[in-house]
């Protein structure tokens, strides 16, 4: 891919060369053509004549550094419209552009060097992204098997988690049955105290006679 972007520099600068090199041959041509005033819309040899003493004499110089004297002098007419008036120039330097190069049999790919320029960035440009996003893919497998080995660890601690936690839950039920037990035994201990302290109070107070013993005869 590096090696893809690097031989753009190249063919970049052959194509600004070949358009240079286009564009001096069209500009060579456009110098050999007067304006005329019959193949302009609304015209006249008046136009002609006081384009002329601002040195736009042909279609090479119908350029952009041109525009603002050429105006100033067109609009020296009592119904002026010297804005409609270079447009309608600029247009006629273009069909003349367009026949010129369909008659060298060329196609005009290119508006400027610069378009050749700024083509040939969006390509790199495109070609950097696809490179990173190829490298950045084995990163991503890397990170989500990280990720992957990260969730199986996770899990089984997870699974000796729910091994403690269920013997905890019957560690507390055998201890709860144990309580149980505990207060069943406890509450008859209670019951037999009461019972106890409750005769001694009545022996006290002679409510209560004490059982004979029994006595066994010998047969």
């Amino acid at each position: 891919m590096t090696n893809a972007i690097q031989s753009t520099y190249p063919q970049e600068e052959a194509e600004v060369k070949a358009f240079e090199r286009r564009l001096g041959l069209v500009e060579d041509q456009l110098t050999r053509q007067p304006i005329d005033a019959e193949q302009i819309t609304g015209f006249t040899r008046a136009h002609v004549e006081l384009l002329a003493q601002v040195g736009v004499l042909t279609a090479a110089d119908v350029r952009p550094a041109n525009e603002a004297q050429a105006k100033y002098m067109l609009s020296g007419f009592r119904k002026a419209a010297p804005d409609h008036d270079w447009e309608q120039l600029v247009r006629w330097r273009v069909a003349l552009e367009r026949a010129l190069l369909s008659a060298s049999g060329e196609s005009p790919a290119w508006a400027s060097a610069d378009q050749v320029r700024r083509y040939y960035a969006d390509q790199r440009s495109s070609m950097t992204r696809v490179r990173a996003d190829r490298v950045a893919q084995p990163e991503a497998v890397q990170t989500e098997s990280a990720h992957l080995r990260q969730i199986a660890q996770l899990t089984s601690e997870l699974q000796f988690i729910d091994g403690d936690i269920n013997a905890l839950i019957g560690k507390l039920t055998a201890l709860r049955a144990d309580l149980k037990r505990y207060e069943h035994i406890t509450c008859n201990l209670l019951k037999g105290l009461k019972y106890v302290e409750s005769a001694k109070t009545q022996l006290g107070k002679g409510n209560l006679t004490p059982p004979r013993p029994r006595v066994q005869f010998r047969k």
